[in-house]
């Protein structure tokens, strides 16, 4: 893993030349290869009163890319209860450490060891002095804390001044070395805050192991700090001890999805917009699983690296490649996805991205950021329960609309059966019009046959399709290992199935295929039998297909009308049984688990403790706008064909009259034709709403189609964002932008990259507030940014950074990954508020002091 990441350090170790240690005969090699062997990556050697240049510098050498070894000594102060109290000095790994030790030794009371003939252990410093001395030389300030031996904790308030003498110390040191692991509890409830509210200075707590023999390396507990592995990287736990510093067995989880590796290869001397694109070639990109910027002047490419990355994941939906193409030097549109690699291909990455401005979209976009918080709160349902009562939801929605359908079903099948009885009837005449036995004698025969014959055919059909299903079936399921009580049962269930079809004799099968030509044959013999009787009868031959096919045609009108009669039964008892009741308690469910969640989200935000940003808040609400648009869309789509044949124009109107009374509001059919006819509207809209709905049925189709929508929630929520108690929408769009952006990034644990969030957004916010949020989420997700806002940069503590520059010479885009730490690219960093200079115009014009 790349940039700034959790290393084991270890700042209070000694070596050979410590008088007191325990094992004289240990080499170099042996601590360099014990440490290694721990997983130690950074050692402090803090020898008592001295420094061994020598051995030092061995140390280095023999640990050179697998230990960093940081010169240091351990002082005895002269500040003291009972005991001496212990500090250390730390040194950068390459200092002059000769001359370094010269200062410390000839300039500080060490002097006393060679100019006296002190021992090591008889020689006290005078601390401020000292503490002076090692600041003026470069180094770092740790002392011994809580219950660990030495520590300046046996201060007591009892003795005079012991209180104020702590707070100097305080002042004067940079770290707090604790001796146990129970002591940090202790501290972060009292020491810090207390030292933070008189100094103003927020003190590292680490823990160390002393050791005395690396023959018995051990420590209390493990420190991490997340740094590269150097003098720079461990001043930086100086200014973000929160974030930077952890003790315990393991170091922090990481963020649990994260980009880790891209690959750009594209082609050599392929195009953008007619220029030389500006990462052609092949480029690898690494990511910190926390936080990564990507910085560079404008037109360096950083918005088209986020974007490459963006259409790489989610094809198509990047806006800025939608219009715009890579194209090869052969003129051919390029394929991103051949082009970009991430992590190898190989998991599926769920991102949010952000583009340029998009943040100011979800500020002016409620929809959008409903969705947004949804998708969030749903991350954040570890039991499902929200989804689950959701689905619930939907079923019963989906319900709802089905016996919204019915009804207009029903209403067009009794239609059909009425036509069916009125066309039977008219035959009936023509077949009653005949008093003769023998007519009625024949005609009887014809719908006798007639009916076993559709019967017949009716049962053929329903064999073919049960069979055809049933081999249909088979195949979806496959075959699968009959490992378990279920896959068996299944096992056993298809094989009775595939025998039961195998069954069916084909003998059998033959003669009920006789028998349905021979009903066939009988029909046409009796209808010709009957039209002979007719044509004796004198019956005209305009006349005779109609009552010769009349027993036929009422045989068939019968069958049709008992299928309908059937039809409307069922789904007259399927409304019966229909509870409207279920619906409703699923609604109000949903709803009520949703404001749960929502309330839990919304606690996070509106306990913000910053100055410098209102409380922001979130409230659960009913789309009604979204609904009523709905319910019109629905409406024209269950009554399309009548409104096909009604003479209306425009959708203005009928909307209009349609919600003369608003349909959250609708109680029964006459109060609703009361109010269409009132309206004072005179178009054709009026005329066919109040016939359509004459009918009860329709009436009931639309009722049942509003209440469904109105217990939408699932498709209506809406998520109310107040900032300082006011709707958002109500405040200034830069409060908008802020409120959006905390609720993106503190909500969540996917991947987020935004370009250029700091659009819209004061500077002054972003240094006294917004950081501290960054630095809060990096801890729980991985976040990308490509910004020219230096405050997102540094004081956000970016773990990796990614410097973007144009080669002039080729017009690719360079690009150097470093840390904050990093000294070679300090000044690049710098400038991002325009270089060094500028920092101390500012300084000297607005007279900064300390």
């Amino acid at each position: 893993m790349p940039g700034s990441k959790w290393r084991k350090w270890d700042l209070h170790f000694h070596t050979q030349t410590s008088y007191d240690h325990q094992s004289k005969t240990t080499t170099d090699q042996e601590i360099v290869d014990k440490l290694v062997s721990c997983g130690v990556e950074v050692i402090a050697i803090t020898d008592h009163n001295t420094i061994d240049v020598a051995r030092i510098r061995n140390l280095q050498k023999l640990g050179k890319g697998r230990l960093t070894v940081l010169p240091g000594i351990e002082f005895l102060s002269d500040s003291r209860a009972d005991d001496p109290i212990h500090f250390i000095a730390i040194f950068d790994e390459d200092c002059k450490l000769d001359y370094i030790w010269g200062e410390l030794k000839h300039n500080t009371s060490l002097k006393k060891i060679e100019g006296e003939g002190k021992k090591h252990n008889e020689v006290y410093c005078e601390l401020p002095s000292t503490i002076e001395k090692i600041k003026e030389l470069g180094g770092i300030v740790t002392i011994h804390a809580g219950s660990k031996s030495n520590s300046f904790e046996r201060i007591t308030h009892a003795i005079p001044h012991g209180m104020a003498q702590k707070e100097d110390i305080a002042r004067l040191v940079d770290i707090f070395e604790l001796g146990k692991e129970k002591d940090f509890e202790a501290y972060a409830q009292m020491v810090l805050p207390h030292v933070l509210s008189t100094t103003g200075k927020s003190m590292p707590t680490i823990i160390c192991s002393d050791n005395h023999d690396v023959n018995s390396y051990s420590v209390k507990q493990n420190l991490w700090i997340k740094a590269e592995p150097t003098f720079e990287g461990l001043k930086q736990i100086l200014y973000e001890p929160s974030y930077r510093v952890y003790v315990g067995q393991e170091p922090p989880i990481n963020p649990l999805r994260s980009i880790d590796k891209v690959v750009f290869d594209f082609p050599e001397n392929c195009e953008f917009e007619g220029e030389p694109f500006c990462f052609s070639g092949r480029l690898e990109l690494d990511f910190s699983p926390n936080f990564t910027c990507i910085i560079g002047g404008r037109g360096t490419g950083k918005s088209t690296l986020l974007n490459l990355i963006h259409e790489k994941l989610k094809p198509s939906e990047n806006i800025f490649f939608r219009s715009k193409k890579i194209k090869g030097a052969d003129g051919k549109v390029i394929d991103i996805s051949e082009c970009v690699k991430i992590d190898n291909d190989d998991d599926d990455k769920q991102i949010e991205f952000l583009s340029q401005n998009e943040i100011e979209e979800f500020a002016q976009n409620y929809s959008k950021l409903t969705n947004a918080i949804y998708s969030r709160l749903l991350k954040s349902d570890i039991d499902g329960s929200i989804e689950t009562l959701e689905e619930a939801l939907k079923n019963d929605l989906l319900k709802y609309r089905l016996n919204t359908i019915v009804i207009t079903r029903l209403n067009s099948l009794n239609k059909d059966v009425l036509q069916k009885r009125k066309e039977k009837a008219s035959y009936q005449k023509i077949v009653d019009s005949f008093s003769s036995p023998e007519y009625k004698e024949l005609s009887q025969a014809v719908q006798n046959a007639t009916k076993v014959y559709g019967d017949f055919l009716k049962g053929k059909e329903t064999f073919i399709k049960l069979g055809t299903d049933l081999s249909e079936l088979i195949k979806a399921l496959g075959s699968r290992p009959t490992e378990n009580y279920f896959d068996q049962e299944t096992a056993r269930i298809v094989s009775e199935i595939k025998s039961s079809l195998t069954k069916s004799s084909e003998g059998e099968i033959i003669k009920a295929e006789e028998q349905l030509t021979a009903l066939e044959n009988t029909i046409a013999v009796k209808q010709a039998e009957l039209r002979q009787f007719l044509s004796d009868k004198g019956v005209t031959s305009e006349n005779l297909n109609d009552i010769s096919n009349a027993a036929i045609i009422i045989s068939g009108l019968e069958g049709e009308i008992a299928e309908k009669e059937k039809e409307i039964t069922s789904l007259e008892e399927n409304l019966k049984n229909f509870d409207k009741e279920k619906l409703k308690k699923s609604s109000i469910e949903y709803k009520e688990k949703l404001e749960i969640k929502i309330r839990t989200i919304s606690e996070i935000l509106e306990n913000i403790d910053n100055k410098s940003v209102k409380p922001i808040s979130l409230h659960l609400d009913f789309d009604m706008e979204a609904a009523r648009q709905a319910i019109f869309d629905n409406f024209k789509s269950l009554f399309e064909g009548r409104i096909n044949q009604s003479a209306h124009k425009g959708d203005g109107i009928l909307k209009e009259l349609l919600f003369t009374i608003n349909p959250e509001d609708i109680i029964d059919r006459d109060t609703m034709l009361v109010a269409l006819k009132s309206h004072s509207s005179s178009s054709a809209a009026k005329l066919f709403l109040i016939d359509l709905f004459a009918e009860a049925s329709n009436f009931e189709a639309y009722k049942w189609l509003c209440e469904r929508n109105l217990l939408d929630y699932a498709s209506f929520r809406k998520i109310n964002v107040f900032y300082d108690g006011r709707p958002v929408d109500s405040s200034s769009f830069g409060q908008r932008c802020t409120a959006v952006l905390v609720i993106l990034l503190l909500l969540g644990n996917n991947p987020i990259i935004i370009d250029e969030p700091e659009a819209h957004l004061d500077s002054l916010l972003i240094a006294n507030y917004l950081v501290d949020v960054l630095k809060k989420s990096k801890q729980s997700r991985q976040i990308i940014f490509a910004t020219h806002n230096a405050n997102f940069v540094i004081n956000g503590d970016a773990e990796y950074i990614h410097i973007l520059a144009n080669d002039e010479t080729t017009g690719k885009t360079q690009i150097h990954s470093t840390t904050i730490e990093n000294p070679k690219t300090k000044e690049t960093l710098v400038s991002l508020e325009g270089g060094k200079d500028a920092f101390y115009k500012r300084e000297t014009k607005y007279q900064f002091k300390k």
